[in-house]
C-alpha cells in the first residue's frame, strides 16, 4: 500500500526522510504530466486503488486551495471556454432510465486570465444554463476590476453575465464557424481549417474588437490535455465517477497556475499575477493541499474601473447607485466623437433639380375572356418573304392558285413564283379592305408558268 506523508504547515521542507517525500510526490508528478491511472500504479511500483485514493485526495485539497488563494484577481481581459470530456459513458449512448444521471458528457468551464494566463474559475458541469450561471457567478465573486470579457457563441453566457455583472463589464462573444471552406477531411474534427470564418458581437458595454478573441483559453485547453490524460479523446483514461472527474480537473488546474513555469511568462501563472511569490514545487503541492481545510466561497465586492486596458485609455467613468458604471467610451483617436451636423450646400450651388414625375399607372382591368388574337396581314406584293417564312408564303400561294381557278371563266389556274428560290411575287395587297387583289387575268413576266 501506498503511504501517505503530509505534515501540516511543512511546506515541502520538513523533517520527513526523503525517501517518503519522493513516495508521496511521485504519484502527483505522473498524474500531472498526463499519465493515467494504470500507467502511474506500474511506474512507481504500487496498487491502483492506492494511486486512485491519493488523486481523489490531493485533487480535492486543491480545489480547497484555490479557492482559497485564487481571489481578488484584478485580470482586466478574460477569456472564458468549455472542454468537453465524459463520464463513464458519451451522453448518445446513456441511457437515461438505467444510468446515473452523472453519466455523459461532462464540460469543464474555464475563464483565463489573458495578461497573465492565470485560470481564475472553473467549474464541471453540462452545458447548461445552470452551470452557465454558476460559473459566471463564481468568477464575478473573484474579481476586483470591471472585465473585459469574450466567449463563445454559447447561448446561455448572455443571461448568466447579464445577472452576474449589471453595468459593469465589457462583453463580447466569438463565433468560429468551422463549417464553411473548402471540404472537410477525415479528420476535420481535431484539425480544423487555418482560417475560419470569425464573427465578433457586441453583447453588453463597449467591447474593444481587437481585444475580443478566445486564442489564449483554447491554447489553455490543449495544455489542460497535456496535464490532465483523463481529457484526451480516443483513449482509455476517462473518468468513471464525477467526483475523481472533479478531483483530476482540480489538481491540474492548481499545477497549472502554481507548479508548471509558463513558456511566453518564464514563471509560473500566479506568480504573474501577484498570488505567489515563487514557483511551488509538487512536494509543496502535496502537503499543501492534504492539509488544506474547507473555507467559504468569496464575496464579490465592488468592481473598480480600470485606467487602461492593453495600454489604451478606457476613458472617464462615473459609478452609478445600483453598482453599474457611466463611461465616455473614446473613439479610436481618443477624443469623444462629435455631434453629427446636416450637411449644408456650399454658396452659390444651383438648387437641385425636382425629381421627375412618374408617368401616371394605367390600373384598368382587363377582361380576359373577351380577349382574341390581333390578325396579322400577309406582306405587300414585291417583298422579300425569308426562308423561315415558307410556311406563311406557300399557304399565301395555294389560296392565291385557288382564287385565280375559281375566277377564270376557262378554269385555268395560276402559279405565282419569284425569280429565285428565296423570292415570292404575291397578287397586290389592298390594305384598306385587308384582302388581296384577285382578278380573272394575271400578268407577271416572273411567271414560270401559266394556263
Amino acid at each position: 500500500m501506498l503511504r501517505l506523508v503530509h505534515p501540516p504547515g511543512s511546506g515541502g521542507q520538513g523533517t520527513d526522510p526523503p525517501g517518503r517525500r519522493k513516495c508521496s510526490r511521485a504519484p502527483a508528478l505522473s498524474l500531472t504530466d498526463g499519465n493515467s491511472i494504470r500507467g502511474t500504479a506500474r511506474m512507481i511500483g504500487v496498487g491502483k486503488n492506492g494511486v486512485m485514493d491519493f488523486g481523489l485526495r490531493v485533487g480535492e485539497g486543491c480545489a480547497r486551495l484555490h479557492n482559497r488563494l485564487v481571489r481578488r484577481c484584478a485580470a482586466h481581459i478574460v477569456q472564458c471556454d468549455e472542454t468537453w470530456s465524459f463520464i463513464r459513458r458519451k451522453q448518445a449512448r446513456c441511457d437515461p432510465d438505467k444510468d446515473p444521471a452523472e453519466w455523459g458528457d461532462a464540460y469543464t468551464f474555464i475563464a483565463l486570465d489573458a495578461t497573465s494566463k492565470l485560470v481564475i474559475s472553473y467549474l464541471v458541469g453540462n452545458r447548461d444554463q445552470p452551470s452557465a450561471d454558476a460559473f459566471i457567478t463564481d468568477l464575478r465573486a473573484r474579481l476586483t476590476v470591471v472585465p473585459h470579457l469574450t466567449t463563445d457563441g454559447f447561448i446561455p453566457y448572455v443571461a448568466a453575465v447579464g445577472a452576474a455583472f449589471p453595468g459593469s463589464i465589457d462583453y463580447g462573444q466569438v463565433q468560429k464557424n468551422y463549417r464553411t471552406g473548402a471540404a472537410r477531411g477525415p479528420d476535420h474534427r481535431y484539425e480544423p481549417p487555418r482560417d475560419p470564418f470569425i464573427t465578433k458581437t457586441t453583447i453588453f458595454g463597449a467591447p474593444d474588437e481587437h481585444l475580443l478573441s478566445t486564442s489564449y483559453v483554447e491554447r489553455y485547453n490543449l495544455t489542460s490535455r497535456h496535464i490532465d490524460g483523463r481529457t484526451r479523446r480516443l483513449c482509455l483514461a476517462f473518468s468513471k465517477t464525477k467526483r475523481g472527474h472533479e478531483a483530476a480537473m482540480a489538481l491540474a488546474v492548481f499545477a497549472y497556475n502554481f507548479v508548471r513555469v509558463h513558456s511566453a511568462l518564464g514563471t509560473t501563472p500566479a506568480v504573474a499575477a501577484g498570488i505567489a511569490t515563487r514557483p511551488w514545487t509538487i512536494g509543496e503541492l502535496v502537503d499543501a493541499a492534504l492539509a488544506e481545510e474547507p473555507s467559504e466561497a468569496p464575496v464579490p465586492v465592488p468592481l473598480a474601473m480600470p485606467s487602461e486596458r492593453a495600454g489604451k485609455a478606457t476613458g472617464a467613468a462615473r459609478q452609478l447607485a445600483n453598482g453599474g458604471w457611466l463611461r465616455a467610451v473614446p473613439s479610436d483617436g481618443g477624443a469623444p466623437p462629435a455631434a453629427p451636423r446636416a450637411p449644408t450646400p456650399p454658396a452659390g450651388s444651383a438648387p437641385a433639380p425636382a425629381p421627375d414625375v412618374a408617368p401616371p399607372v394605367d390600373d384598368r382591368q382587363l377582361d380576359l375572356l373577351t380577349w382574341r388574337p390581333r390578325a396579322r396581314p400577309l406582306p405587300p406584293p414585291g417583298s422579300q418573304v425569308c426562308a423561315g417564312h415558307r410556311a406563311v408564303a406557300s399557304a399565301a400561294r395555294r389560296s392565291v392558285n385557288a382564287a385565280c381557278a375559281a375566277s377564270s371563266p376557262c378554269g385555268s389556274t395560276m402559279t405565282v413564283n419569284g425569280p429565285t428560290s428565296n423570292v415570292r411575287r404575291l397578287p397586290p395587297f389592298d390594305v384598306t379592305q385587308n384582302a388581296w387583289i384577285l382578278g380573272p387575268t394575271v400578268t407577271d413576266p416572273g411567271a414560270s408558268s401559266m394556263s
